[in-house]
């Protein structure tokens, strides 16, 4: 669900989420997670540059959120919750969008 540029993705309702990102300055939050559950969210980003955050609460390797690829270019993220939160990784860069 998008809504004023907030991305929400429902983990009670999947577990493959596709977006397109078609503005700047989006914002990524999570409902409905539970203990041991695995989500992908893949992003295509449809403009030259346009980034967003993500919760501060997700732990990514390094202490550090990646940045979204900028033009025409799909990141396929994976997130685990484990009972001390909610851990996220990157595959980046793929050519071309949904």
């Amino acid at each position: 669900t998008l809504f004023n540029n907030i991305f929400l993705f429902d983990w009670s309702s999947g577990d493959i989420f596709y977006r397109n990102i078609t503005g700047n300055n989006f914002s990524i939050r999570f409902t409905g997670f539970s203990d041991g559950q695995t989500i992908i969210v893949a992003l295509s980003n449809t403009g030259m540059g346009y980034t967003g955050t993500w919760p501060s609460y997700v732990k990514w390797s390094n202490s550090e959120a990646p940045v979204q690829s900028s033009g025409w270019r799909t990141d396929v993220y994976t997130f685990i919750n484990i009972k001390t939160g909610i851990f996220g990784n990157a595959v980046q860069y793929f050519p071309g969008t949904f």
